[in-house]
């Protein structure tokens, strides 16, 4: 009768063991999955947060760049030829920023990006016209879909989907519009 109860006892304790070990296994196999999606989550998220700040970096260089394309063809109608290497160097800078802005961009911004460039080179050739084309709500649509593109995935319940109008490369403070 001892070696019965013994026998029970040595086969639960060994049950226990083996219990105990395949729930540890089980814990650290799911613990492994659970960090492995985690690292994979945050390798996503900031993935997604460097191209959003190369974005907004090659967004702001590009409006830069056309503003002060815009600002010399605005100053630059006489028809000289100080007025022409004037708008062909503002050309030439304002060049420069669409090629990366049309790398990162979303299609959204592609397109809206390729009817801007056109507006534009019609403005720069009416310029070297000694003429100037009246733009004034042709910038809205690149930069609407731009805005769009930057906070596409924030969440307004966070606190993050809003852009501060004071900050925004196209908000006139002193029209309290956007350009």
């Amino acid at each position: 009768m001892a070696d019965a109860s013994g026998l029970f006892a040595l086969t639960g304790a060994l049950g226990g063991v083996m219990i105990s070990g395949l729930i540890g296994i089980g814990s650290a196999a799911l613990n492994h999955k659970w960090q492995r999606q985690a690292a994979e989550q945050n390798r996503l998220v900031e993935q997604e947060r460097q191209l959003r700040q190369e974005r907004r970096e090659t967004y702001a260089n590009y409006w830069r760049a056309w503003n002060s394309l815009i600002r010399v063809l605005e100053s630059s109608t006489d028809r000289t030829t100080e007025a022409r290497e004037r708008i062909a160097a503002a050309v030439t800078e304002w060049r420069h920023a669409i090629d990366p802005m049309f790398i990162v961009c979303s299609r959204e911004v592609l397109n809206s990006g390729i009817e801007h460039l056109r507006t534009t080179e019609a403005r720069i050739a009416a310029a070297l016209e000694g003429r100037l084309l009246d733009g004034a709500g042709k910038t809205r649509a690149l930069s609407r879909a731009m805005r769009e593109d930057l906070w596409a995935d924030q969440s307004p319940r966070h606190g993050t989907g809003s852009i501060h109008r004071t900050t925004h490369p196209h908000y006139s403070s002193a029209g309290n519009r956007y350009l």
